[in-house]
């Protein structure tokens, strides 16, 4: 679940699972997604995450 806009200093989700993001360009506004105890931050791009409880490391694609 994300919410259809993103207010203050950066665009913050939290993945559980695997997610697809198409993230527009915004130097002042970043993209982060929260894995566990660890965060991908863009700028603007498109990526894949897989993030399962039982996986053993984060695969970035």
């Amino acid at each position: 679940m994300y919410p259809t806009a993103f207010t203050g200093q950066e665009r913050k989700v939290e993945l559980k699972g695997q997610g697809y993001f198409e993230v527009a360009q915004n130097a002042r506004q970043p993209f982060v997604v929260k894995v566990n105890d660890m965060q991908v931050q863009v700028l603007g791009t498109s990526f894949d995450i897989m993030a399962y409880p039982d996986e053993k490391r984060l695969t970035p694609r």
